[in-house]
């Protein structure tokens, strides 16, 4: 039968018995290969988004404030300035941690609680050390005016500050405070506990009695 093909014929199923032949081989050599290890291949990790709240109530600058994901109710108070003197800290936990939309509010002590500051003569438990005894500022006498002068002008409108509440950016925008003061106070009440009195401000170095009445008018204890 072979010898009946024509020429033409017997190269064309030449090729294809060589093209099975070179077809089987190239799959007996791919199943002869080992296969490549697999790779688990994990989705990257979004960044964590920033959380919006809002902080009411009796804090020093109610209002709405970003926080980093992952921040507690204490956070949230601090970056609204901390609470007011009569802010009720047992009202909320303050370890609860926030979520995206919360809203923080923090109520008014009840009317004839006292905070345990002033409650108590005892030593602050917060105080590190024992607290000294402040020296009583002098009496300043009211400069007279002299002929033809103009009456001096009374201190401009300014909400007291609490010595032992505000933070650093607040007491520095006290006048008479400066920055560095500001740290000297804030480390003060941290070691102290608070300040129980405004003369106590004459225990900072670089405080005198002149510059004690230049800030009286603007802070309280």
């Amino acid at each position: 039968m072979f010898r009946d093909l024509t020429a033409v014929q017997k190269a064309v199923l030449g090729a294809l018995v060589g093209m099975i032949v070179v077809s089987a081989g190239l799959a007996a050599w791919r199943r002869s290969r080992p296969l490549p290890p697999l790779r688990e291949v994990y989705p990257a990790e979004s960044p964590a988004r920033p959380l919006v709240v809002n902080v009411t109530g009796a804090v020093q600058r109610p209002g709405v404030y970003s926080l980093p994901a992952g921040a507690r109710v204490q956070q949230a108070i601090e970056a609204a300035g901390g609470l007011t003197p009569n802010g009720d800290p047992t009202s909320i936990n303050l370890a609860q941690r926030l979520r995206d939309g919360d809203r923080v509010l923090v109520k008014v002590r009840p009317t004839g609680e006292s905070s345990p500051r002033s409650s108590s003569r005892q030593r602050s438990p917060t105080a590190k050390h024992p607290r000294p005894t402040a020296p009583k500022a002098p009496p300043t006498a009211p400069a007279e005016p002299s002929p033809g002068s103009l009456p001096a002008a009374s201190p401009p409108a300014f909400a007291p500050v609490s010595l032992s509440r505000a933070g650093l950016r607040e007491l520095a925008a006290v006048p008479g405070i400066t920055l560095p003061l500001a740290r000297k106070v804030v480390d003060y009440r941290t070691r102290y506990g608070g300040f129980r009195r405004v003369e106590e401000l004459l225990l900072i170095p670089g405080v005198t009695p002149a510059k004690l009445e230049q800030i009286r008018p603007y802070v309280v204890p």
